[in-house]
């Protein structure tokens, strides 16, 4: 069975989202979103220990899920750990998230606590999942008109497309999504990757020629 064409966000949406989102913690939650495509409950998960600037990656243990009002913390929805390169833009916003969080905590004379997205900092209280939500509609689909029709789960579809209509390799994004199956990605995303022949066909007959 074919699966439903997802759509996903514009460059110049993402780009769009960016430039209103200007507090420490949303700014590092977006970056994180659509640069890494993991899923909203596994980057609520993330404590700073996940987090490595010298190796430039992120390894997702965790997450936090809501249902039926409750919230709990369990292992990511692959019950499998995995790690995603980061980029210097994003491990930027995660120290200006942690400077900020640690400034915060200072204040009040308390250590920071290990959750990267929390309100409180000295804490070991993590983020609801349903704040997301609340935060995109609130803060991004209100200032960004443009941004209307996305929701913050097209975030992930975002990365998956954009990397593959560049060319980065099928296997690269499924292990970024956290596919066990590479070929889920490519039922999913498999639109999106180019479907230029032409480079195949000078490829193969310049054997011999």
């Amino acid at each position: 069975m074919r699966a439903t064409q997802i759509v996903s966000p514009t460059v110049e949406q993402i780009e769009a989202a960016i430039a209103v989102t200007d507090d420490p913690l949303w700014s590092a939650y977006l970056r994180m979103a659509f640069t890494t495509g993991a899923r909203r409950s596994q980057i609520l998960g993330v404590h700073w220990e996940d987090i490595s600037a010298d190796q430039q990656n992120a390894i997702f243990k965790r997450s936090v899920t809501a249902a039926d009002g409750e919230v709990e913390v369990k292992g990511t929805k692959s019950d499998r750990n995995y790690i995603v390169a980061l980029d210097p833009a994003t491990i930027g916003a995660l120290k200006m998230l942690r400077e900020y969080q640690q400034e915060r905590a200072d204040a009040v004379g308390g250590d920071l606590g290990p959750w990267v997205f929390t309100f409180n900092p000295t804490s070991s209280t993590y983020m609801n999942p349903g704040t997301i939500k609340h935060w995109w509609s609130r803060c991004v689909n209100d200032a960004a008109p443009a941004l209307d029709d996305i929701t913050p789960h097209q975030l992930r579809h975002f990365m998956a497309s954009f990397l593959l209509a560049q060319g980065v390799p099928l296997l690269t994004v499924a292990n970024r999504l956290c596919h066990a199956d590479a070929t889920v990605t490519l039922r999913v995303y498999g639109h999106f990757i180019p479907g230029d022949d032409g480079p195949a066909a000078e490829l193969i007959g310049a054997i011999g020629g």
